[in-house]
């Protein structure tokens, strides 16, 4: 992985391995993951405001008799629940289920190294943050210690990639271990069309986790003075 300084390797493997971890089991991040499963957003009205076929646009929160529409209460939005929240009735029942959550008392400094890479990532295209994830990800791991090269994880999930893992034997194992499988057999047994389709897999993944890591040095923010916690600056596009 030669398309990035050996720090921002290590932060990215940190971020999207250990640093995911202790987000999680953080008090903040055990926070955030409720408040994702029991929100509520709200919606257009199905039943004013939308044009259907045949059926001309009303005014929001009105019915076709400019009546305040009984769904919505004349709001024109509806509150939908996520798909976290329990439909089922409230009852005062013991269950034998019991989950516990194990909090972290994470200290600031990777609180802080943690968000700076998060505001680097969410800057990213969608392509681009799912290269980097994967690559620098647990898959990217499994790899590079497996294969000695993460660019496998990007190369899995390219067309000639994908048609390798269906043209392999899976015999119920995860896609990545088959994929590793399939790659270790043609080193043994090398196979002209299997060969070809390797070839072709790492080709197009050395271009986008080249783009990918050329997208993240122009977002992400670099520490000045070299603290983790000090001051930031964008770096240079």
């Amino acid at each position: 992985m030669n398309f990035l300084p050996i720090n921002d390797v290590a932060d990215l493997c940190w971020h999207f391995g250990i640093g995911q971890t202790y987000f999680e089991r953080s008090t903040f991040g055990m926070q955030m993951e409720r408040q994702e499963r029991f929100h509520y957003t709200s919606e257009p009205c199905p039943n004013c405001a939308v044009a259907h076929p045949g059926r001309p646009m009303r005014r929001p929160g009105f019915d076709a008799d400019d009546c305040p529409c009984e769904r919505c209460d004349g709001r024109g939005v509806t509150v939908r629940r996520s798909a976290g929240h329990s439909r089922g009735s409230l009852t005062a029942q013991p269950t034998q289920r019991e989950r516990t959550a194990v909090v972290m008392e994470v200290p600031d400094d990777v609180l802080f190294r943690y968000a700076r890479l998060s505001r680097g990532v969410s800057r990213l295209s969608h392509r681009s943050a799912v290269v980097l994830e994967e690559a620098f990800g647990d898959v990217g791991s499994y790899f590079a210690t497996e294969l000695g090269d993460r660019t496998l994880a990007v190369a899995m999930l390219t067309p000639a990639g994908i048609r390798l893992l269906r043209e392999s034997q899976h015999d119920g194992a995860h896609e990545h271990v088959a994929f590793a499988r399939a790659i270790r057999h043609n080193r043994i047994q090398p196979s002209g069309p299997t060969t070809a389709l390797i070839s072709e897999a790492m080709s197009q993944a050395k271009e986008l986790v080249k783009d990918a890591c050329k997208e993240w040095m122009s977002v992400t923010e670099r520490p000045r003075g070299g603290t983790s916690t000090g001051a930031f600056e964008r770096s240079a596009a």
